[in-house]
Order: structure tokens, then C-alpha cells, then sequence
């Protein structure tokens, strides 16, 4: 008699591993151990049927570009944030195509299940912003010639944009699915934790531009390390920084709001009744002489509060800044009320971790980037040195560039600040030939699919 373990789809292999831990039949590492990094990929993210999807790529491809999320989607084209969002309040599932993607075309992308664009690397704004909120994406399709309406199906895996609609195969919505990849996210340390404010944050003091980098490096690495021996490691770090770098830029918001808050003006209280709510519960105004005084006062008080009263001070800051100066001012307004919003929509979880520090890189108020309100989050290091370049320039730097290597070299010559796990994470992969493999490989994708 002979005995051999079955072969079981992906979604059988994962539902059996949870019943044998729920039977007490096996420990969860134990069947984390069993079950395949092949089986856990194909639970994870939706697919097309791989014969369909051949058929398709023979017949109706339009362009390949780089796949910078995987998933896979089918849905009609727009070419706005305005259009995306209001179809799919419609109910209607879009793509939004667009050249580039910006923090004003976040609304859209929110809304749409899948997002292509004609430019941008692996770290640009479209890519970033795609995968943490788990959608497909495909970034530098130049050759990519659509209209509004047209039907298309985006391929994150293999970077395919398909005319017309392909068949998705079926996705797996069992509980069991859903708890073992949480087992697995908390076995691996990538499981990300509510969003907060950390205030022990406010007593360090770094740069804007070294929390881009090793931000931007992280997300490069755990991108080109799949299915690699440094993919776990990867993986965690990724989340690390990332939580790291979203809940310092948090509080830092937080913090520049209460500052901007003392050119509010006390005779406004009969006209915008959120201003006396913010006097009376929150303590604005109070020792203004100064934006440090008027930092500290608001934060301390912050500090004590759960997490629903440090929302509604940031909801009540923005309708003030909203209402309470001419739109052609240098103080306040409407720019401040965006920069409020995006604290509020990472703490009440509408922006992830990852998505809301993409967005806040690029926020800007009045006069410049909103950077350098307090020395928890300065703009340079020194303003004399040659080194000490604007924050746009780096941002600017990781819009193209695809390869580990080819950013890390760019962003280093122009801001060289790394935490010592993420250098030490990427020596480890230059010294394993990790980086010019893929470099070298997506540098001749990217020539391939101009030609």
C-alpha cells in the first residue's frame, strides 16, 4: 500500500490547514509551515483565468507595462478623479487611466478598482498608493492609446492591459481564508496595527527627507524580493518602517495644525461655532505668543484624550481653516484643512499605512511643502549645505525609477540619512546580485515595451 500527500487547490490546502488547527490536530505554525508560498499568493489576490487570460494577450492586448500592484480587474475606463468617483458612486467599476497620478487624484483612486498610467516606476505615486489599498496597477504604458468608456482588463501580475473583458477565476471568500492569512501576517510581522498618534515621536528630531528614503527603499525591496530567501525579512521591515514613518507624519500634522491654529481670532466665535468648540475643549489660543507655546498647550492636552477626541480636533480645525480666511491668505485656509483632513483619514482607517504617507510627502500649505513646523520633522538638516536639497527633488527622483539600486544610488546622492536596518537590509541583498538582476531586467522591460 502506497501513501502520498493529496494535491490540493490553494484555497482547499489553506481551509484544511485552518480545520486542523481548529480541531487541535496542529499548532498554527505547523501549518503555516505546510502550506506553500505558490498556494498563499493565489489566495491572496484576485486572478484571471490563466487560458483566458493567454487567449487574450494573443488577441486584444493593448500595451504591457510595468505591474506595479497584482490583482487583476475588468472595468470601463476614466480619465479623472472626478469621473472615477462619480461613477462608482453609481455603482459602476472603473479603471482610471491617467499620465501620472497626483495626491489631488487620490478621490479616484480610492474609487477605482484598478489604476494604469503612461509613466512612473515601481515607487511612483500610482504604484505606491496601489498597493496599499490592495488594488492592481500597471505604471509605464506609453503606449497605451484608450478612451473614456472603453472596457479593459489590467493585469498587476504580468503588467498586461487587455481590450475588452477577461474572465477572472473564482476568488475564495471562506472565513477560513481570511483567518489563516491573518495567522500568517502576524507569524511573519507584516499584520499592520491601528493607525495612531505615537507623542513619544514629538521628542525626536530627523528630517523629512530621511523618512522618504527609507520609505521609499523599503517598498523597493520588499517589491523585488519576492519569492527570494529575503522576502520574509523584507516583508517585515517594510511594515516596520512603514508604520513608523506613517504615525511620526501623523502626529507631526497634528502638531503643525495646533501651531497654525494661533492666527485664528476670537471674534469668529459667533460665526463659525466650531472655533468655540476648539477654545473651550481644546485650549487654543492659549499662550499664542509663539508657534512653539501654541504647539505644546493643544498637544499636551491631546496626548490625554482617546482617539475619537484628537479626530474631532482635527475635524473642527479643518471647517476653521475652512471658513475663517480669504482664500488668498498666507495663514490658514483651505490648503491647512486638506493637511487636517489627511491626519483624520489615516486615523478613522479610510487611508492604510503606506497609502497616507505617499500623500502626506506631497502635502503642502500656503507657502511650501508643510514640512519644518517643528524640529520632530525638520526640511533639511543644515540649509547651507549643498546637500541639504528641497524634499521635491527626492520625490521627484523616485517617480521613474524601478530598480533597488538605481533608487537607492539617486536618493543617497541627494540625502544620504538610512536607518541601519535598511542599509544593512540593502548591502545584504547588493552583496546577493539582488539588485542588478532586477534592475537590469525591468531597465530592458521598460526599452522593450517603448520599441
Amino acid at each position: 500500500l502506497q501513501v502520498r500527500n493529496a494535491k490540493l487547490a490553494p484555497e482547499a490546502a489553506v481551509t484544511v490547514a485552518t480545520h486542523l488547527v481548529w480541531d487541535g490536530r496542529a499548532s498554527k505554525d505547523e501549518v503555516l509551515a505546510r502550506v506553500t508560498a505558490a498556494q498563499v499568493e493565489a489566495v491572496q489576490n484576485v486572478r484571471f483565468e490563466p487560458s483566458c487570460l493567454e487567449q487574450a494577450i494573443s488577441n486584444r492586448l493593448l500595451t504591457k507595462g510595468l505591474p506595479a500592484s497584482p490583482g487583476a480587474a475588468v472595468g470601463r475606463v476614466v480619465t479623472s478623479s472626478e469621473a472615477a468617483a462619480s461613477a462608482a458612486s453609481t455603482g459602476q467599476k472603473v479603471v482610471l487611466v491617467r499620465p501620472d497620478t497626483s495626491p489631488d487624484d487620490l478621490p479616484g483612486m480610492l474609487a477605482a478598482i484598478a489604476i494604469v498610467t503612461s509613466s512612473g516606476g515601481a515607487t511612483s505615486h500610482a504604484a505606491v498608493v496601489a498597493r496599499g489599498l490592495g488594488k492592481p496597477a500597471v505604471v509605464g504604458c506609453s503606449a497605451l492609446s484608450v478612451a473614456e468608456g472603453d472596457f479593459i482588463s489590467v493585469d498587476g501580475y504580468s503588467g498586461a492591459v487587455i481590450s475588452g473583458e477577461v474572465q477572472l477565476a473564482e476568488v475564495p471568500h471562506k472565513k477560513e481564508v481570511n483567518l489563516f492569512l491573518k495567522w500568517l501576517a502576524d507569524a511573519q510581522g507584516t499584520r499592520w496595527p491601528r493607525p495612531r498618534l505615537d507623542f513619544e515621536t514629538v521628542k525626536k528630531s530627523m528630517t523629512a527627507g530621511q523618512l522618504l528614503n527609507n520609505f521609499y527603499l523599503t517598498d523597493a525591496i520588499a517589491r523585488q524580493t519576492v519569492k527570494t530567501a529575503l522576502e520574509p525579512e523584507s516583508r517585515r521591515l517594510r511594515t516596520q518602517v512603514h508604520v513608523q514613518v506613517a504615525e511620526h507624519i501623523a502626529t507631526y500634522l497634528v502638531l503643525a495644525v495646533c501651531g497654525e491654529l494661533r492666527y485664528a481670532q476670537e471674534s469668529w466665535r459667533s460665526s463659525i461655532p466650531e472655533l468655540a468648540e476648539l477654545l473651550s475643549d481644546y485650549k487654543i489660543l492659549e499662550k499664542t505668543d509663539s508657534r512653539g507655546a501654541a504647539q505644546s498647550t493643544t498637544m499636551d492636552l491631546l496626548a490625554t484624550l482617546e482617539q475619537s477626541k484628537q479626530v474631532r480636533f482635527l475635524q473642527l480645525s479643518a471647517t476653521v481653516f475652512d471658513k475663517g480666511w480669504e482664500a488668498s491668505t498666507s495663514i490658514g485656509g483651505v490648503r491647512w484643512g486638506n493637511i487636517a483632513r489627511a491626519a483624520i483619514a489615516f486615523l478613522t482607517g479610510k487611508l492604510p499605512h503606506s497609502v497616507f504617507a505617499d500623500h502626506a510627502f506631497d502635502l503642502q500649505h500656503n507657502n511650501g511643502s508643510v514640512f519644518g513646523k517643528h524640529q520632530m520633522l525638520r526640511r533639511v538638516d543644515n540649509p547651507g549645505d549643498w546637500r541639504a536639497l528641497r524634499l521635491s527633488q527626492q520625490l521627484d527622483a523616485k517617480k521613474e525609477l524601478s530598480g533597488v539600486k538605481c533608487l537607492f544610488e539617486r536618493l543617497d546622492a541627494l540625502q544620504s540619512e538610512w536607518l541601519p536596518e535598511v542599509l544593512a537590509l540593502y548591502r545584504k541583498g547588493e552583496k546577493l546580485g539582488l539588485w542588478l538582476k532586477t534592475d537590469r531586467t525591468e531597465a530592458s522591460r521598460s526599452a522593450r515595451d517603448r520599441v
